[in-house]
């Protein structure tokens, strides 16, 4: 009877494939010269439909691939160096997915360095958007941190402003 049991036991658990919901953070951006402004913004694929999901916005360029994005705004050369988190099978953050911005420069000047965006497997808060305008002749930088979650989407919880001095 015993073994009649663990054999049924056995059956069920490797007789069915099983699905599991899935999640892949992207990262896009957009350089608008007519307005002066940058923008880096997070993106959110979903295996089923959900109000977490975020679609790339029109006129935004997703990243795909480590890569190095340039934009020109007023009197500012802006560099983002973006490295890309690929989803793995393997490892303690492999499901997770994400980008790391490598670094963020204004005229040469490091902002950001190694920052996490929208990428939260050890740290629940990341920054989901970053947004450079040219203010009074002047880089102004505002960088929104967020988390994520199913059925809710991204939760804004605080946001950082700084100003860039033109010639730094």
């Amino acid at each position: 009877m015993v073994a009649k049991f663990a054999i049924l036991i056995v059956a069920i658990l490797f007789c069915c494939h099983s699905y599991a919901d899935w999640t892949d953070p992207g990262i896009a951006y957009k350089c608008d010269q007519s307005s002066e402004t940058f923008r880096l913004i997070a993106t959110m694929a979903t295996s089923t439909p959900d109000i977490g999901t975020v679609h790339l916005p029109d006129g935004y360029q997703p990243i795909s691939g480590s890569s190095t994005v340039r934009c020109s705004i007023g009197g500012a050369q802006i560099k983002a160096e973006i490295v890309i988190l690929e989803i793995t099978d393997k490892g303690m953050c492999g499901a997770v997915g994400g980008a790391i911005v490598g670094r963020l420069s204004i005229n040469n000047h490091l902002i950001l360095e190694n920052q996490s965006f929208n990428y939260y497997c050890l740290n629940h808060d990341s920054y989901y958007k970053i947004e450079i305008t040219e203010k009074q002749d002047s880089p102004h930088i505002t960088g929104c941190h967020a988390t994520w979650d199913w059925g809710t989407g991204y939760n804004e919880t605080y946001c950082d402003d700084a100003s860039v001095k033109p010639d730094s």
